[in-house]
């Protein structure tokens, strides 16, 4: 499967019914060629392993299924997200990384995605920490817009996945030279400019730009995070991505930044309280996104 091919997957996962299938196949065993039933199996193992009986009627090769899903679940409620984002007409100030929408099934329904701003939206502390991080009681929407917030998945696709997975897209799975992990989350970065220039010239609106001094934050599962995090340790790169003229620098340093095994952040909230080894992951020990975290790693100060 030619670069180009999966990035045209990736960005725009209802295209065909062929580049569905190769891509799948590739982000779940590294060639695009393999044979399905391969996949199949390691999908169902996914699925047996998170004791998810109704996701285990879910048929990847079900090409409609998963068209209706994205199209109705993720895609239609991200272009209203941009919407909001570019009518604020100020430069973003944070990004938050999210790893993908969560695939659901119930009773006899299509499968659908719990998307963080779509009709049936994820709940949980992955709704609940960003609002409380910002200190909001307004919808996640007008929240995000607000404080100029870039939520960025490091794909639209609602799939099982599991910490195996995980760790092949950072130590096995490769793509341009990289591992998986980092091919997505700069595609991601890539895609999220261009879908929001594609809005502001349709909708008339304000031209995306991004703060030269932006934080972000990792509110993703930790074995995906901290493969990318290594990945910008080991090559002592930054993140610096051109599209259109609009800019993204995501510095070195500020990507591979420690905490202190205890730190002390909001003294009146949390006390010496164990972290993440990296300043940029919001995930807690118990593999869920905190309130707190977050806004340690995006610096909020409200």
């Amino acid at each position: 499967m030619e670069i180009e091919e999966f990035k045209n997957f990736i960005n725009n996962p209802t295209s065909t019914r062929k580049e569905w299938l190769n891509g799948i196949n590739l982000l779940y065993t590294g060639n695009s060629q393999t044979n399905v039933r391969e996949t199949k199996s390691k999908i169902n193992k996914i699925i047996k392993s998170n004791k998810n009986e109704e996701l285990a009627r879910w048929d990847f090769r079900n090409y409609n299924h998963w068209k209706n899903c994205v199209e109705g679940d993720v895609i239609k409620y991200k272009e209203k997200y941009l919407e909001a984002l570019l009518k604020v007409k100020e430069p973003i100030k944070y990004i938050i990384f999210s790893e993908a929408p969560k695939l659901t099934w119930k009773s006899s329904e299509n499968p659908s995605s719990a998307y963080l701003f779509g009709n049936k939206p994820v709940s949980g502390n992955y709704k609940s920490a960003p609002l409380k991080a910002f200190n909001s009681n307004q919808p996640i929407i007008k929240t995000f817009a607000q404080h100029r917030v870039a939520f960025i998945d490091l794909m639209d696709l609602p799939l099982p996945i599991d910490g195996n997975l995980r760790k092949e897209w950072n130590y096995i799975f490769e793509i341009d030279g990289n591992p998986l992990s980092v091919f997505l989350l700069e595609n991601a970065i890539e895609n999220f400019i261009q879908k929001s220039n594609c809005i502001s010239k349709k909708k008339n609106l304000y031209k995306i730009q991004f703060d030269s001094d932006i934080y972000f934050a990792f509110m993703m599962p930790p074995k995906t995070s901290m493969g990318i995090i290594e990945h910008y340790f080991k090559k002592n790169k930054s993140i610096n991505i051109t599209i259109d003229d609009v800019n993204v620098y995501l510095p070195n340093e500020r990507i591979i930044q420690c905490n202190n095994i205890y730190t002390k952040i909001f003294k009146s909230e949390l006390i010496q309280e164990i972290l993440p080894l990296y300043s940029r992951v919001a995930m807690s020990g118990s593999n869920t996104p905190s309130d707190l975290l977050l806004k340690h790693a995006l610096n909020i100060i409200i």
